[in-house]
C-alpha cells in the first residue's frame, strides 16, 4: 500500500511539471498527451489503493472475543 502511494504522490509532481511546462509554453500537444496519460496512470493507482483499502478486516473487541470462545468451545 505504501508503494502505492508514493507512485501517487511521483505522478502527482510529474503532472505538476507538466501543467507548469503547459503553461510556460512547451510543446503543449506533446505535453497534453503525456498529461493525459499521467492522469490515467493516477486512476489506476487510485482504484488499486482504494482496492488495498477494502482488503483490510476491521474487527471489534465484542467479534474478537466471540470468536475464541468459539475456538475454546471446539
Amino acid at each position: 500500500m505504501r508503494e502505492i502511494k508514493k507512485a501517487i504522490k511521483e505522478v502527482n509532481a510529474t503532472i505538476e511539471n507538466l501543467w507548469k511546462g503547459i503553461e510556460q509554453g512547451q510543446s503543449v500537444d506533446m505535453l497534453t498527451e503525456r498529461l493525459h496519460k499521467r492522469q490515467a496512470e493516477k486512476e489506476e493507482l487510485e482504484t488499486q489503493l482504494a482496492i488495498e483499502n477494502n482488503k483490510k478486516i476491521c474487527l471489534s473487541e465484542a467479534q474478537i472475543l466471540a470468536f475464541l470462545d468459539y475456538v475454546c468451545e471446539m
